[in-house]
């Protein structure tokens, strides 16, 4: 029961410190290091993955988050159709309560997946607003979209897919799923 209880405790601490959550490391130099945050989601016989490079950015540092599609099933490879992309990347700005909308062009395009090779997006910043509103959303969203930096502020993150398998003409199933991350931008 002793060795069951010490297996336990031990597997518990394995999946609570192994997986990448962007924690500070102490480098040699005593400099903290940010490490990169990932958040993943295995569905049936596909994974996704959302990548930052860190944590915590600085006001005027580039902002690098990654999405990654694994097909992990039996076949050799597989064919899924999407949109521009099979990734929406739903953000909100949680000190302003602002979601900053993702559009993308809606073709229907078709993506080959082989078994166990990620496909990988990096995420490009697009959003939309109105000209001549003034409104502090808009004014955000100006900020936003400006440069490859994100404006202060804390950021939710979240990576939802939209494909389906079968044929071009006829849908056999559909694939929608999501995994978050919670980043930081500072003044």
């Amino acid at each position: 029961m002793r060795k069951l209880f010490i297996l336990v405790t031990l597997i518990s601490l394995f999946l609570l410190f192994g997986c990448g959550t962007g924690q500070e490391v102490l480098t040699d130099e005593s400099e903290v290091v940010l490490e990169p945050i990932v958040s993943e989601t295995e569905a049936g016989d596909y994974v996704i993955r959302l990548i930052s490079e860190k944590s915590e950015y600085a006001a005027d540092e580039p902002v690098k988050i990654t999405a990654k599609l694994k097909y992990v099933g039996e076949k050799e490879e597989v064919k899924i159709y999407h949109a521009y992309s099979p990734f929406w990347f739903d953000i909100r700005e949680t000190t302003r309560g602002i979601d900053i909308p993702y559009v993308m062009p809606l073709p229907l395009l078709e993506t080959t997946l082989k078994r166990d090779e990620w496909f990988v997006q990096e995420y490009t910043k697009v959003g939309s607003y109105a000209e001549g509103d003034d409104s502090p959303e808009v004014e955000f969203m100006k900020r936003f979209l400006e440069g490859e930096a994100f404006p202060p502020g804390e950021y939710e993150i979240e990576l939802r897919t939209d494909f389906y398998t079968g044929s071009i003409d006829e849908k056999e199933e559909e694939h929608n799923y999501t995994t978050s991350i919670l980043i930081q931008v500072l003044d």
